[in-house]
């Protein structure tokens, strides 16, 4: 059930050696974990009841986590949540969907978001020589543009984050919820994050090389891969036992 399946995710990532590693650290990269499954929760929340109360709330988080690491990752994931919610309201029509795409809802949302990232850069503003003088040393460590694939991420994320069984149960979870309706959207929102993280750090840039960027996608893993044994269950008892070994 949905209680099962939550509790064994949360335990598979509070045994994550990465995350226990990074969580002794002074790493931000922990916090933005919490965010991004934060938001996920909130953009679950506002597909299954698009209130104005819950658009500004996932705008809150969304600003929140953003301040936390600057990603992309969460502006997506709402920016999915929103398409969802205008298309299920539009209900077939061309119309009444454009006016969900551009309702008061996510007006004021972004309104919030936007007001919160300003207030929280007032310093960067009054300091923007020294900001813009830092900007090309980053752009540089990470090799920002670099339009190449690189490996080691994706090595990294099976041979050591994960590990192969768990790799594995992840990318058949994330195929299974993909192909079931009941749980496509929650594995498309889940997905989202994953596969931006290893677009910009496994290709666009060279940032995967600190494998503290990569802790995103371990918590979208872990659940994929429990989603893939609890789907399982009912047609293989051997699976019901490997399932509770976790």
């Amino acid at each position: 059930n949905k209680k099962t399946i939550a509790l064994a995710s949360a335990f598979l990532l509070a045994v994550n050696y990465r995350l226990v590693i990074n969580s002794h650290m002074g790493f931000f990269d922990i916090y933005n974990v919490f965010f991004v499954l934060l938001v996920l929760l909130y953009s679950i929340r506002l597909i299954k009841n698009p209130t104005q109360k819950n658009y500004i709330y996932t705008s809150v988080a969304v600003a929140l986590g953003f301040l936390v690491k600057y990603q992309p990752s969460m502006f997506v994931i709402f920016a999915l949540a929103h398409l969802i919610v205008s298309f299920n309201e539009g209900k077939g029509s061309f119309l009444l969907t454009i006016k969900s795409l551009f309702s008061k809802n996510i007006v004021i949302s972004g309104i919030i978001a936007l007001f919160i990232l300003l207030a929280a850069h007032i310093n960067y503003f009054v300091r923007i020589n020294e900001v813009l003088s830092y900007s090309p040393w980053v752009w540089f460590a990470n090799e920002f543009h670099k339009y190449k694939l690189y490996y080691f991420p994706f090595s990294y994320v099976y041979h050591t984050g994960l590990g192969p069984i768990l790799t594995i149960l992840s990318i058949l979870g994330a195929i299974w919820g993909l192909y079931n309706k009941k749980y496509r959207m929650g594995s498309l929102l889940t997905l989202c994050p994953i596969l931006l993280t290893f677009y910009l750090f496994g290709f666009f840039s060279a940032g995967g090389y600190y494998t503290y960027n990569l802790l995103v996608p371990f918590e979208g893993f872990h659940a994929a891969a429990r989603h893939r044994l609890s789907a399982a269950q009912s047609a293989d008892p051997g699976v019901k036992f490997f399932q509770r070994s976790f």
